[in-house]
Order: structure tokens, then sequence, then C-alpha cells
């Protein structure tokens, strides 16, 4: 059965105004007519119109947030806790 999901219905869950039930509805409705996929394309648009307003208003961020790679190494001390900052006893008076 064909379900016919109103504009209103989209924005609201765009703008994050429905609540968890009404958003498993209308994901439900979408999927049932073969468009939920459409709901993804629909955020991503929102998204990136955001982004425009804002560079608009205040500016493109020039930040730059590449990714830092960080190396892990794996210590193996037999139950022993490992610190990450200096540790410091307390004076005694």
């Amino acid at each position: 059965m064909k379900h016919l999901i109103r504009d209103l219905e989209l924005i609201a869950y765009l703008e994050g105004e429905l609540n968890k039930e009404e958003i498993r509805i209308l994901k439900r409705k979408l999927e049932e007519n073969g468009e939920l996929n459409m709901l993804y394309h629909l955020q991503l648009s929102y998204d990136e119109g955001l982004e425009e307003y804002a560079n608009e208003l205040i500016g493109e961020d020039d930040f730059n947030t590449e990714s830092v790679k960080t190396i892990a190494i794996n210590h193996n001390f037999d139950s022993e806790y490992i610190i990450a900052a200096n540790k410091k006893n307390p004076k005694k008076e």
C-alpha cells in the first residue's frame, strides 16, 4: 500500500522535531513506498544547504580538520595500572 507523505513530515524530520515513534512510522511508510533512500539524500541536501547558509552569514570555516594518525602501543604489564600523567604525592604538613 502506498502512503501519502506530506512535505511537513519530511521537514519536521530534517529539523529534528519528530520523536522516535514518529521517525519510525515515517521510515516505515517510506520503506513501503520504496523511497527510503530518498530520506538519506534529503538529509544530505538539507545539511549542505545549512552549511552554505552558515557560510553566507559568518563566512567559511578555514580551520583545517585533517585526521591525525595515532599509533596504538600495546603494553602488556600483567594487570599493572598505567597512568597517563605524572604522579604527584601530596605534601605532608
